[in-house]
């Protein structure tokens, strides 16, 4: 029914300190009566106050794709402030929560509450710009932070089973003062197969998943600056008229990331994302601890918690505070990269809120939100910025693949941050060292005008073959077990082929399996002595699995595979250069021939064996695949690049660069702006993504004769 109360009208905050909060939030039995009082306050003097984090819009993604509910659905909330009085016009899933809330407790709608859709002026850009500058103060000043979930308890008391007290005293052990990491016990039988033998557990771990893709909390930008700003044991999960720790929900999704077994039960959404249920979480609890920590500029290694500022002087080569806080910025927004944002500027400013904690006081913002700037000029400039304070032009490796792109004219250098790619560049997913410009002349290596980027470097490659990739889009029949297999079969035998086209001995001497299985995980450090075997363990395990198979594709995959492997086998110098040992392959074979009912103890011991120790093969592809494909080279090398990768695209060493780059030519256009380096004709090139290039990773390809044929280039 149409109110007849006019709209509500804020006035003014006094200063840049003022901000408001709501009180007395009533509702009537049917909740279409929803009123409140909103007082202003300086944060430097303010009430205790608790700060909501929920989604703007449906709580749930099946009724935001359906449009049962959608944005343009409002609740009228009758709003009191000191004079004036007036209707707000407010959505669905935040009229829920002010039900839910008044009538939980009669204490808690009189305490105040701070919520952005009601506390920030939304069609007042100065307000908006304002508030949103002081959202990281008013998250860490909050006495608690409420989690809202929505109302929905569709596979809620599955999700909850799963971080009840009861449960959760088996993987959250130890003091409350240790870090989530130091007291998730991955060794828990939850995370140890158990779910594969208990009554009734594959339904609720079904019902586990479908939580966490249903709701849309998991995936949006500015929760990650709401959780991350407040103490982990300040933090309630609300959903309906049920509640959950917090804690037990990071140590729970922890526990899945570090067994490996979030991969496996990961649903098709998350396959394509690259990533399992649970990841976001993961994601914002190591954040907070972080920031708990002291953030860029955190001390001590705290024993048990990746050091921070270790982290980020070693990734990016940096070593005062204030570079640590530029590259901190740049850490926040590969992180951010998976996360829905409202509006797309919000990607860049919830990091930016992050980040403010930790500069000095009175310091302005590096980058200020701005609503009425368009969201090509925000991302631009977040560009510019990252580009002029962190060196080794280190913002071109969050360069999404060109598939993933979706703000329009945007620069190819300009990383789309809207895009929830969720691979992280090469440097930030395996910690390795890369150096790959090394030996380059002295500078200068780049330059900017308007939005042309112009490199120096030098063309090493073309790519002349493509692998398949693992994350490419998803059949509806990966949801099944069988699906998941038939995708892995294919790749296995696609990269295989692709190893087989590869001289038996690759450039750097070693042989052409060892160089395939390095490059399919981007030859991440600290590589056990064993690795070869855990390789191995991860191509038996999945033919073993197909063994004795129905399906005719299987069959036909599995032949085409043992094959390549003998003819690979063939060309082999020593055992170390095998895929699988001929002993390996034999025992394969004869279980491979025997129907399901003869089928030996010998494999299935085999099988879990196997299981074991390729887990950790397997998290390595988990971290370096999502995104990218194998492909090899006109010059005989074999590369991980982007998934949209095309033949003919070429491989440049970029000076100043870690790592190279897969770069598109362009034709040559008269009318484009020309070059800020006109002493030399300079070409055009669209850029496709970073990329690992085997053997030539620390400078080999300069070594090797480039050095001399480096030149001037454009970006466009």
């Amino acid at each position: 029914m149409q109110s007849q109360q006019e709209g509500f009208k804020y006035d003014p905050l006094p200063d840049t300190r003022s901000f408001r909060l709501i009180k007395e939030i009533a509702s009537d039995a049917t909740g279409s009566h929803l009123s409140c009082v909103l007082e202003t306050f300086s944060l430097d003097a303010c009430p205790s106050y608790r700060c909501l984090s929920y989604t703007w819009g449906p709580a749930l993604i099946s009724d935001a794709e359906s449009g049962e509910t959608t944005d343009t659905a409002r609740f009228e909330l009758i709003v009191r402030a000191e004079g004036t009085a007036g209707v707000l016009l407010i959505h669905e899933n935040l009229s829920d929560f002010l039900c839910e809330l008044s009538d939980s407790s009669s204490s808690g709608s009189k305490q105040y509450m701070w919520v952005d859709a009601i506390c920030i002026d939304q069609d007042n850009l100065k307000d908006r710009s304002s508030q949103v500058s002081m959202m990281d103060s008013i998250y860490s000043g909050a006495d608690k932070v409420i989690v809202w979930l929505g109302k929905d308890m569709a596979d809620f008391s599955d999700f909850a089973w799963f971080h009840s007290d009861a449960l959760a005293s088996e993987y959250l052990q130890g003091s409350q003062t240790d870090s989530t990491l130091k007291r998730t016990n991955v060794a828990a039988p939850i995370f140890q197969g158990a779910y594969r033998t208990e009554p009734g557990i594959l339904e609720k771990w079904q019902s586990y998943c479908r939580f966490f893709e249903q709701r849309r909390w998991f995936n949006r930008a500015w929760v990650v600056q709401e959780v991350v700003l407040a103490r982990p044991s300040d933090i309630e999960v609300w959903c309906g008229n049920e509640r959950l720790r917090w804690t037990n929900m990071v140590a729970f999704a922890l526990g899945l990331f570090l067994s490996g077994l979030g991969m496996d039960i990961r649903t098709m959404r998350n396959r394509v994302k690259g990533q399992f249920n649970g990841a976001e979480v993961v994601r914002l609890g190591a954040l907070q601890e972080f920031c708990e920590r002291g953030g860029p500029d955190q001390e001590s290694s705290c024993g048990d918690v990746v050091n921070l500022k270790e982290l980020l002087q070693e990734t990016y080569d940096v070593t005062d505070s204030e570079g640590r806080r530029h590259a901190f910025l740049q850490h926040v927004l590969a992180i951010l990269r998976p996360f829905d944002s409202f509006d797309p500027r919000d990607k860049v400013y919830a990091a930016m809120g992050i980040v403010g904690r930790f500069l000095p006081s009175g310091s302005r913002p590096f980058i200020y939100p701005e609503y009425e700037r368009p969201v090509k000029e925000v991302y631009e400039h977040t560009a510019k910025f990252l580009l002029e304070h962190l060196p080794y032009l280190s913002v071109l490796a969050l360069v999404e693949d060109p598939s993933r792109r979706e703000t329009v004219n945007l620069p190819s250098w300009v990383p789309d941050f809207c895009s929830q790619q969720a691979n992280m560049s090469f440097r930030g997913a395996t910690q390795m060292r890369y150096n790959a410009s090394a030996g380059q002349p002295p500078g200068p290596f780049w330059s900017l005008k308007d939005s042309i980027l112009s490199l120096r470097g030098g063309c090493h490659d073309t790519v002349a073959q493509l692998g398949i990739s693992l994350t490419r889009p998803a059949e509806e029949s990966w949801l099944s077990e069988s699906g998941a297999l038939l995708e892995f079969l294919e790749v296995i035998d696609d990269v295989l082929r692709l190893c087989s086209t590869l001289d038996p001995t690759y450039i750097n001497g070693t042989s052409r399996v060892q160089a395939l299985w390095r490059t399919w995980i981007a030859d991440q450090e600290s590589l056990p002595a064993d690795f070869l075997h855990q390789f191995r363990c991860l191509l038996l395990y999945h033919l073993g699995q197909a063994s004795g198979s129905q399906v005719q594709r299987v069959t036909d995959l599995l032949e085409s595979i043992v094959y390549q492997m003998t003819v690979l086998n063939g060309s082999a110098r020593s055992e170390e250069d095998f895929l699988l040992t001929p002993q390996q392959v034999a025992l394969y074979a004869i279980q491979n021939c025997a129907k399901p009912e003869e089928r030996t103890v010998e494999l299935d011991a085999m099988l879990e064996e196997v299981s074991e120790c390729s887990q950790h093969f397997r998290f390595l592809i988990g971290r370096a695949q999502p995104f990218r494909r194998l492909y090899t080279t006109s010059k005989g090398y074999i590369g991980l690049g982007p998934m949209s990768t095309q033949v003919g695209d070429e491989v440049w060493i970029i000076c100043d660069a870690k790592t190279p780059f897969v770069l598109r030519p362009q034709p040559e256009n008269t009318n484009a702006p020309k070059s800020p380096t006109p002493t030399e004709e300079v070409k055009q090139f669209r850029l496709v993504g970073e990329t690992y290039l085997h053997g030539f990773m620390n400078g080999e390809a300069l070594q090797s004769g480039l050095l001399d044929h480096l030149r001037w280039i454009d970006l466009i």
